[in-house]
């Protein structure tokens, strides 16, 4: 199988990851929409960076997005849930993720820092701006790309105030929730 394909109309060529990608299970409320998620493996494969960390895995479909964009995937989840579901949607491609129970403010006192961070756990609102601002400047490397999900729910002006990003794009889904990239300055030090 080829890496490119042409689907059933010969109108466009898609991947077999993005194959793989819309083949999950959407009907779930909390899901990044589908496009969301092809929108995300595209913008990550393009991106230089070799580590992601995902801050709100629920079922799994963003970590595998990460995964199949050829980056070594940390995911954390304050809910053991759906910690099979996750681990069962990965296991078939054997890719290298990392599944963690635990909040997000325990990822603070590791050492650890990323090239990407899909930060999809901002249905707090306003509270979440410390959260994000202490992401960007502790745990993402310069050069790197914080993805923000449900940024419509917090006040993205003070966000941008913060964050400082060298560029930044907001994409919107069908249901109108936003999908925000921050781009982190090479500059920029922890």
């Amino acid at each position: 199988m080829s890496d490119v394909e042409s689907n059933e109309t010969g109108l466009s060529d898609i991947d077999a990851n993005e194959r793989i990608l819309r083949s999950l299970d959407y009907g779930y409320r909390w899901n990044l929409d589908v496009e969301h998620i092809i929108e995300l493996y595209q913008v990550c494969r393009a991106h230089p960076g070799r580590t992601a960390l995902e801050l709100g895995s629920f079922r799994g479909n963003g970590t595998l997005a990460l995964a199949l964009a050829g980056k070594e995937v940390t995911s954390i989840d304050i809910s053991d849930e759906h910690l099979e579901t996750r681990q069962a949607l990965l296991r078939p491609h054997q890719l290298p993720v990392t599944f963690l129970v635990e909040s997000s403010q325990g990822e603070f006192r590791k050492p650890e820092t990323y090239d990407i961070i899909l930060h999809d756990n901002t249905l707090r609102g306003a509270v979440m701006l410390l959260e994000l601002e202490l992401y960007w400047k502790r745990k993402l490397n310069p050069g790197g790309l914080l993805m923000v999900h449900n940024v419509e729910k917090i006040r993205l002006p003070e966000l941008l105030d913060r964050l400082q990003p060298e560029s930044h794009i907001v994409t919107a889904d069908s249901r109108k929730r936003q999908l925000a990239y921050f781009a982190k300055p090479e500059a920029l030090r922890r």
